[in-house]
């Protein structure tokens, strides 16, 4: 993972809560998260969706299986862009009324960005 991603990361968790490796976020935190990874050119893979419902006196967290996933976003010129574009539509206009929190799945792998660097820099 790259530096600033982990800045970036460490700084958003105590806006939300992790459960496992998962950083959950209420979605109005969700979306200035989005801006901060576009700007740092890391590009969102997938949404998942998270709800909440009563189990044994509590409430449990489970995870909706029909979060978008941004397969196309991702083969474009500009991926981080593209894909914090078509998560910030879908949080703002397409999301589920019993979401209460989402999570983003990101594109961190090395070799990604490797390819993603070298055809950048042949098109500048």
């Amino acid at each position: 993972m790259s530096t600033k991603l982990e800045k970036l990361m460490l700084s958003t968790q105590d806006s939300g809560f992790i459960k496992g490796n998962t950083l959950h976020l209420e979605p109005d935190v969700a979306l200035r998260l989005a801006d901060d990874l576009e700007k740092i050119e890391v590009p969102i893979v997938a949404v998942e969706l998270w709800y909440q419902i009563p189990y044994q006196g509590s409430l449990a967290l489970v995870e909706d299986p029909y979060g978008p996933s941004f397969e196309e976003e991702l083969k474009s010129e500009n991926p981080a862009h593209d894909t914090v574009v078509a998560a910030k539509r879908y949080l703002q206009n397409e999301l589920p009324e019993r979401i209460k929190y989402v999570s983003f799945v990101l594109e961190t792998d090395e070799r990604y960005w490797e390819a993603y660097r070298v055809a950048k820099s042949s098109v500048n």
